[in-house]
């Protein structure tokens, strides 16, 4: 008979006053769990309360700043130096080098301040440039950022720096960053900056608009990757690496430990691993579904447990959990949980650590609901050998070194030491938690074709969409119709009232000339101009000026709906008329609004052990071409697999 025992966070304060909700240790007098009437018995955990309120922490670091802007003067020849000391308003003090030796001796990022520094300045008097060997701080009262600014020849360098850094809500995020580039001053000629970067007024948090500035902009990655910005990403090992185009031609500066020297050295020569978005008139940038907490996924560990094996190490990680935005205090029940080899003496002094699996440590717990936990204690059954677990990952660093190759849907693991099995042992996916930046767009095409009233063909244009996720309708509407902008393809495309899509061509066509619009298989078919994949779809643009698609959009049309995992030490079974080491089929059917797919199964499917002994397992996830499933997140997968002996 199962017996049942709840731990609480917030119970025992006194005894642990270091207690929160989610490290928390608890007590429990070993007489008053008599009525748990066997020593040899096993736990798991039945259902868990857990408040998921969270808040992002941006870090503030000298050598990466959340904001970098280039400005560039029209005149080379501008005497950049006496524009600062002549700008109104400019009243800022000379700092000069006594003893400094680092840049940090002379600014202070966390006060409301400028910081001007000239490495190189153009010098009417002379005719040329020369360099200025002090720093000007200009100082502000009422801001909540700093600047550094650096100028080299014609160009300025605005270094941005954020003083509020944590943040729970998007809108307030998104309204710290607009007022922080609205409150940037600009000391050469009568330059601000008016629209808000991220423009939520005329659209909504869930699509915001990207107003490029007078001026490109770099946004750091952490900012880039909440505010979900569309492009790609420019990598480098050094802030030197951002900037070209004569940028620090002069490196040697000014003998000696001068402001500008220490500023490069210490800021733009350090060797570091950098990622920003650009975003610039040239550059347009589109932002989708940001999120400022994200879908987490969860692991819980307790000492209540014998160690299981977590990769290529031993740890007392007892499952995961996931959460859901929605809610913020959520109830998760494990239909069939993993029961674990425990003691009384160690549900006496039971300890738990519960913690969100983040890829940018950026988000921190806030203070939250208590957290309670169930358990289900029994007596263990008469076994030759225990049923045992083992944790999978597939981020684990210790076998991305040994196995490079590995992705988020095709990996090995290497196991912490080789396990040798007899007699007949079965392996059971118990659990799988991966990303749902699933591929549901591939080989989508559109071609345009004019030609003249002899049939001969005066223009033809043509281009294919990215391949991968799209959420939303909207945003796929929006590759496409940056498509016909870039191929400067005469079409709109928008979603109508009815959900219907609608494209429409805006030249007027001479007479008797023809214009094809031309559709991929798979495109007209999501975009709802075909019942079905095709071959290609045709429109004529010459005979009708706009066409509504006759069937609702599907675009989850080659979205897998049934996962295929894979698992090299099983036996084989006959899968499509061929043998293939199935570990099990999911049906993916719930789950396509989803961050995290997670499947939590019911019933254990038992599979044969092929392999007696083994160092590594592989796992793969295949859709229904039998190729691994593509995915664009770096979101590691993790699943859960129990051996049992028949």
């Amino acid at each position: 008979m199962k017996k049942n025992i709840f731990y609480v966070s917030n119970t025992q304060e006194k005894l642990f006053p270091e207690n929160t909700r989610t490290n928390f240790n608890q007590y429990i007098d070993i007489n008053d769990l008599d009525y748990i009437q066997s020593d040899d018995i096993e736990v798991a955990i039945k259902a868990i309360s857990f408040d998921t309120r969270q808040y992002v922490q941006i870090a503030m670091n000298l050598t990466q700043p959340h904001f970098i802007i280039k400005q560039t003067l029209n005149d080379e020849e501008v005497d950049t130096h006496k524009n600062f000391l002549e700008s109104k308003g400019l009243v800022g003090s000379k700092k000069f080098t006594t003893t400094e030796n680092f840049i940090e001796d002379f600014i202070d990022i966390t006060k409301p301040n400028d910081y001007i520094i000239c490495n190189r300045f153009f010098d009417v008097n002379r005719g040329g440039f020369s360099d200025m060997n002090y720093l000007i701080e200009q100082k502000y009262n009422r801001r909540n950022f700093s600047n550094i600014i650096l100028v080299d020849q014609n160009k300025i360098i605005h270094h941005i720096y954020l003083h509020n850094t944590k943040f729970y809500f998007l809108d307030r995020f998104i309204e710290n960053i607009n007022d922080v580039i609205k409150d940037i001053s600009f000391y050469h000629g009568n330059i601000s900056i008016k629209k808000n970067l991220i423009e939520t007024r005329f659209t909504s948090l869930t699509h915001p608009r990207i107003n490029p500035i007078l001026f490109p902009i770099l946004i750091r990655n952490d900012i880039g990757s909440i505010l979900g910005l569309k492009c790609e990403k420019k990598l480098g090992n050094k802030m030197l690496d951002f900037f070209h185009g004569g940028l620090m031609e002069t490196q040697s500066k000014s003998l000696g430990l001068y402001p500008s020297s220490l500023f490069v050295t210490d800021i733009y020569l350090k060797e570091q691993n950098l990622v920003y978005f650009e975003v610039s008139k040239d550059n347009s940038v589109s932002s989708e579904n940001p999120s400022l907490i994200p879908s987490t996924l969860y692991e819980i560990r307790s000492n209540i447990s014998d160690w299981s094996i977590y990769n290529a190490r031993y740890d007392r990680l007892m499952g995961f959990f996931r959460d859901k935005r929605k809610q913020e205090v959520i109830y998760v029940e494990f239909q069939n949980p993993s029961f674990f080899k425990t003691r009384k003496e160690q549900l006496s002094n039971a300890k738990f650590d519960i913690g969100a699996v983040i890829l940018d440590g950026t988000r921190k717990f806030s203070i939250g609901s208590p957290t309670y936990i169930q358990l289900f204690v029994r007596k263990s059954k008469v076994e030759m050998k225990r049923p045992f677990n083992i944790f999978l990952d597939s981020s684990c660093p210790i076998s991305k070194e040994l196995y490079p190759q590995n992705k988020n849907t095709d990996f090995i693991i290497e196991l912490p030491e080789r396990l040798k099995f007899r007699m007949n042992w079965t392996v059971t996916l118990k659990t799988l938690f991966l990303s749902n930046q699933i591929h549901n767009i591939e080989d989508c095409g559109i071609a345009y074709q004019y030609a003249n009233s002899k049939n001969e063909l005066l223009m033809e244009k043509k281009f294919f969409l990215k391949n991968g996720h799209y959420k939303n309708l909207k945003s796929f509407i929006n590759e496409i119709a940056d498509g016909f902008r870039k191929e400067r393809m005469p079409f709109i495309i928008k979603e109508e009232k009815n959900g219907r899509v609608k494209i429409a061509i805006t030249r007027k066509i001479k007479s008797r000339s023809k214009v094809n619009f031309i559709m991929t298989k798979y495109l007209a078919c999501i975009l709802g101009y075909t019942s079905s994949p095709k071959e290609v779809q045709f429109l004529r643009f010459d005979e009708n000026v706009e066409y509504i698609a006759p069937h609702e959009p599907n675009l989850f049309l080659t979205y897998p709906r049934n996962l295929i995992i894979g698992c090299d030490i099983v036996e084989n079974t006959i899968f499509g008329g061929q043998p293939f080491k199935l570990l099990r089929l999911v049906t993916n059917s719930d789950n396509l609004d989803s961050d995290i797919l997670s499947f939590d199964f019911l019933q254990d499917e038992k599979v044969a052990l092929k392999v007696r002994e083994f160092k590594s397992i592989r796992i793969v996830i295949l859709d229904a071409t039998g190729a691994p499933v593509k995915s664009e997140s770096n979101f590691p997968t993790r699943l859960q697999l129990m051996f049992s002996l028949e």
